[in-house]
């Protein structure tokens, strides 16, 4: 399996809670999962994260700390950070169907792109100095 990442996924936090989008395209269309997206040809990871999210969302990202390198599918292999929501409210773009906040240990929603749950708890842990 290729371990350079080729896509990013972000766990934004607002409190205890994480940002959680359900996608309006595939791959995983209709799945609850980060938002995020594919790196650009002499993208690093973390200049994708906040472009994304930008793009996406309309928000900006405190502090990008790393969580996990992991397989997205469909041949994406994903860099997966962990940040605080400077301030703002989500505008989404197209891509994104629907948003909500969630804690991190009651995901509630259903389908969710494959180790979400375990995902947010890393996130979470990261951030909280674990």
């Amino acid at each position: 399996m290729q371990s350079i990442p080729n896509a990013v996924s972000v766990a934004i936090f607002s409190g205890p809670e994480a940002l959680l989008i359900q996608r309006a395209r595939a791959p995983y269309q209709g799945y609850w999962t980060l938002p995020g997206g594919r790196m650009e040809r002499a993208e690093v990871p973390e200049d994708t994260a906040r472009r994304e999210i930008r793009e996406e969302l309309g928000l900006d990202l405190g502090a990008l700390l790393p969580v996990t390198i992991s397989s997205g599918g469909g041949g994406f292999v994903l860099a997966v950070f962990a940040a605080r929501l400077k301030a703002g409210r989500p505008k989404p773009s197209d891509e994104i169907a629907d948003w909500q906040w969630t804690h991190p240990d009651s995901l509630v929603v259903a389908p969710v792109t494959p180790g979400l749950a375990r995902i947010l708890l890393q996130a979470a842990d990261v951030l909280n100095g674990g």
